[in-house]
């Protein structure tokens, strides 16, 4: 999650683009107003280098490379064959070509510093095709220098899915209405398809990662469509508000913790989480699937490990837990983040997630494998169903912007007794 720019340009707007069907990998559903679930491919190794990558497809010659589902950033990037780092090297020869003819230079150049390394490269316009949604004029970065990120064989550069207005690319090239190439972000290009039966009529994405030692749960990216053998019953999810962080909108999937509770030999430890650092009446947090653990402030890290007689180790890192959060509305859904573990917060790690100060909480790849979680820009009802975006009406620059209302949703996926007994053998 990159550190959030100054607003100089008006808020990511939805624009329309036009839908082909082309060969991807799904599992459920055709695409179009239905959506579709996709499967995510798991590479890298162990519970801490695990990445979740998706296949997609660029340019008219359908060039296939994997971007890693990012909840934290907003932006796209993929490695060029013009990158000479050594990270880019790791793809083995996946990179974007961009000399393939269907791709066009924009003129503008990406810049941006993770928590620990950079990308930088030129921004382009090119066909992107994602689970059969085909976005002409998509931009994104063609990096020509990548540091600290551990790109590899399927993992050629990053697919952001934070909010729009928090796009790097779309400060270099503000979004404008209709069809004309601009700076707008994956995500706001998805949602305003035209015609609207091109794009899914319900405006949500959701997410379900897998551990690497078992297959209970697969790793999969719904848009606008629920994966029915995980959501049989879409009223289970729980949604609660999606926070502001600062005056000029909404940037990251971010909402308040209202209770932490540690359970140690099957006693309940509740935590006194306090109040936010920002002096808010409770802590932040932000969910981030581009982050391999869960990282909090000293507070409540010390909070967490000294209901378990843990303290930091010499290196000022924290050993396993197993802590389950409550979203700011209802009851807490059952849970256990039992691979946490931790850096002090006080110390950095390769991360695209900056902390500035943004949240007390950074729930990361460990707390995202155990829950179902939905990332919808409308209010769902009391049955948990979206309302339809299928009025040609709503495409109003103005009136279809002012209509996002972003809200959070966790169904939790674990089962207590099952972890646990797991956790101990």
């Amino acid at each position: 999650m990159p550190a959030t720019a100054p607003r100089s340009t008006p808020a990511a707007r939805w624009k329309g683009k036009a839908r082909a069907d082309q060969p991807a990998k799904r599992n459920e559903g055709d695409g179009g107003a239905g959506g579709v679930v996709l499967a995510l491919d798991m590479v890298g190794g162990g519970f801490y280098e695990a990445v979740y990558t998706l296949p997609v497809s660029i340019g008219s010659s359908g060039q296939n490379l994997s971007l890693q589902v990012d909840t934290g950033s907003s932006d796209m990037w993929m490695a060029s064959t013009a990158c000479s780092s050594s990270a880019c090297s790791n793809t083995k020869g996946r990179q974007y070509n961009m000399d393939s003819g269907s791709g066009r230079p924009t003129g503008a150049t990406f810049d941006i510093t993770y928590l620990a390394g950079d990308v930088h490269g030129p921004i382009y316009w090119d066909t992107v095709n994602v689970g059969g949604y085909n976005i002409d004029n998509q931009a994104f970065a063609a990096a020509t220098q990548v540091d600290s990120e551990p790109l590899e064989n399927l993992f050629d550069g990053i697919l952001g899915l934070a909010l729009p207005i928090n796009s790097v690319i779309a400060q270099q090239l503000p979004p404008v209405t209709g069809n004309t190439p601009d700076g707008a972000p994956f995500t706001s290009n998805l949602f305003g398809m035209t015609p609207t039966t091109s794009a899914p009529s319900a405006r949500f994405l959701s997410l379900t990662l897998s551990r690497p030692d078992s297959d209970e749960t697969p790793s999969m990216l719904g848009i606008g469509r629920h994966p029915s053998q995980i959501v049989p019953d879409p009223s289970k999810i729980r949604y609660s508000t999606v926070e502001s962080q600062n005056s000029d909108g909404i940037f990251f999937w971010q909402s308040s913790v209202r209770a932490i509770t540690v359970y140690v030999d099957g006693e309940a430890k509740p935590i006194n989480v306090g109040r936010s650092h920002s002096g808010a009446v409770f802590p932040s947090a932000v969910l981030d699937s581009g982050v391999p653990y869960i990282l909090a402030t000293t507070a409540i890290a010390n909070g967490i490990y000294g209901a378990m007689g843990i303290g930091p180790a010499s290196d000022g890192n924290f050993g396993n837990g197993a802590p389950s959060p409550r979203p700011d509305d209802g009851p807490p859904p059952r849970r256990r983040l039992l691979e946490l573990r931790g850096p002090h917060p006080d110390r950095e790690r390769p991360a695209r997630t900056a902390r500035d100060g943004l949240a007390d909480m950074i729930l990361g790849v460990p707390f995202l494998r155990n829950t179902y979680t939905v990332m919808a820009y409308d209010s769902p009802d009391a049955n948990g169903v979206f309302p339809t975006h299928d009025n040609a009406a709503l495409l109003d620059d103005e009136s279809l912007n002012s209509s996002i209302h972003p809200r959070l949703g966790l169904l939790g996926l674990t089962n207590a007794t099952q972890a646990l007994d797991e956790f101990h053998t």
